[in-house]
């Protein structure tokens, strides 16, 4: 994810393997395309004494040297093979572009490569480079309720503190310290930026992930709370750091597991939401999907269809408790849904195949939590200066919908201390977008907009520039 050839015959094998070779040797580039998703993929062909090797890149996805298996090209013919990926790549060269199939776990992809003159260097211009004028510690933590170690990267600004700080937490998915996502790594860039001006900042692995303990299988939205509060915690006996002056930034699902965290532990310095959630999670997942079909230009009917299956799966996910029996559930419906379209059946095993593959049953107890839960209830209780910022490209927590049901929540529960921002042009991940689609993630050289940095530094500083 050999055989042993006589003399004779590698003396001939070699008078054909050397031109073809010559023409297969290099750098190719391609697009794979996963639902609204683009990742660019290189592989790069070498001949080693009359043997064809190969590596790939996934520069969007941070990845370079990948080792690949066995490489053959014969007649025009290519296969690479790739064990440690469980994938294989089959094409066939015409006129300087390869057309063929990437296949991994049972999903075949159409992958066009082009033969590229130079490496691809992916451009990441924000990412920080050292000296530092700053401390940058390594911090390991505990997270007492579940019982495992968390890892992090806390900076801190030089000077005498006591500083304002600030908890960063990832959004949905396994993420790591610095939320590095197609080549971006934003919560590194949030960090020096904040930290340079005089604010400490704490970010962490997800459990799971890099240095930190605990699972991703079976874990929900409210399990995660628990590390951003030891996180809190651990910031509270740090003698750098002003106790009263600790907040959360949450991205995406990030400001639900912060607002979780800070109705549990009361009183807390701040709060930012970047692109979280206001509505239900079925709310989101229903707009979302709405949203990004609508933008690809997909026809009305077909979207229409798509959603009665999002709302089946959904309700199946809600009111289904047993994960087995769920599995079972959604499976059925999604044949029967299958069929209406008029697929045959081998058709759709293989989809249902995908299916499970994109929402594999360890991750139900999640999805269960996400969509039933309104963030409502936790938002509510909070009584600390607010700042919601989202993107005006955002199509998957789309802004104006959870904007309105932010302000709603805070008119209604009292709370004075918060400002709104849609913010022009911005996507999910807060950079210039054309569209707000997920495939332009990786093309896109900005991995943080300068202007949030400087409005999220701004509001903090002025918050407690009395303090």
């Amino acid at each position: 994810m050999k055989i042993k050839l006589t003399f004779v015959f590698i003396i001939l094998l070699g008078l054909q393997v050397f031109p073809q070779a010559t023409k297969i040797t290099g750098s190719w580039l391609g697009k794979l395309k996963i639902q609204e998703f683009e990742l660019r993929l290189v592989f790069n062909i070498s001949n080693e004494e009359g043997t064809l090797k190969a590596t790939m890149d996934s520069p969007d996805q941070g990845a370079k040297g990948i080792p690949m298996g066995e490489v053959s090209f014969i007649d025009n013919q290519l296969i690479v093979k790739a064990p440690a990926l469980r994938g294989e790549y089959k094409g066939t060269l015409e006129d300087n572009i390869i057309k063929g199939t990437w296949s991994q776990n049972g999903q075949v992809f159409d992958l066009s490569l082009e033969k590229q003159e130079n490496a691809l260097n992916v451009n990441r211009p924000q990412e920080p480079q050292p000296p530092f004028n700053y401390s940058v510690q390594e911090v390991t933590f505990k997270n007492t309720n579940g019982g495992h170690q968390l890892s992090g990267t806390l900076t801190i600004p030089k000077g005498e503190g006591a500083f304002p700080a600030v908890v960063l937490i990832t959004g949905s998915g396994a993420q790591n310290r610095d939320e590095e996502i197609f080549g971006h790594k934003p919560f590194w860039v949030i960090a020096d930026y904040l930290t340079k001006n005089g604010i400490a900042v704490l970010r962490c692995d997800d459990q799971g992930v890099g240095k930190s303990g605990g699972s991703q299988f079976n874990t929900t939205t409210y399990d995660y709370s628990f590390d951003a509060e030891a996180a809190y915690r651990f910031l509270q006996n740090d003698e750098r750091i002003n106790k009263k002056q600790i907040g959360f930034a949450g991205h995406s699902e990030g400001g639900l597991i912060a607002a979780i965290a800070a109705e549990r532990l009361g009183e807390i310095g701040f709060f930012i939401s970047l692109a979280g959630p206001a509505l239900p999670g079925k709310e989101i997942i229903r707009l979302q999907v709405e949203k990004i079909m609508e933008v690809q230009g997909v026809p009305k009917e077909i979207i229409d269809k798509e959603l009665e299956w999002q709302s089946a799966f959904s309700e199946i996910l809600i009111q289904e408790k047993n994960n087995q029996k769920a599995w079972e559930k959604i499976n059925k419906v999604y044949s029967e849904h299958k069929k209406i379209e008029g697929l045959d059946q081998d058709v759709i095993q293989k989809e249902i195949m995908q299916l499970n593959q994109k929402f594999p049953i360890v991750t139900y107890n999640w999805m269960r939590f996400y969509l039933k839960t309104d963030p409502a209830q936790f938002l509510k209780h909070l009584k600390c200066p607010v700042l919601v910022l989202n993107g005006e490209k955002d199509v998957q927590v789309l802004a104006a919908p959870n904007l309105e049901a932010f302000d709603e929540i805070f008119k209604k529960s009292g709370l004075e201390d918060y400002e709104l921002h849609e913010l022009k042009g911005l996507n999910h991940l807060f950079q210039p977008s054309k569209t707000g689609l997920p495939n332009e993630y990786g093309s896109i050289e900005v991995s943080f907009s300068e202007e949030v940095l400087q409005l999220m530094k701004d509001w903090i500083l002025k918050k407690f520039s009395t303090n």
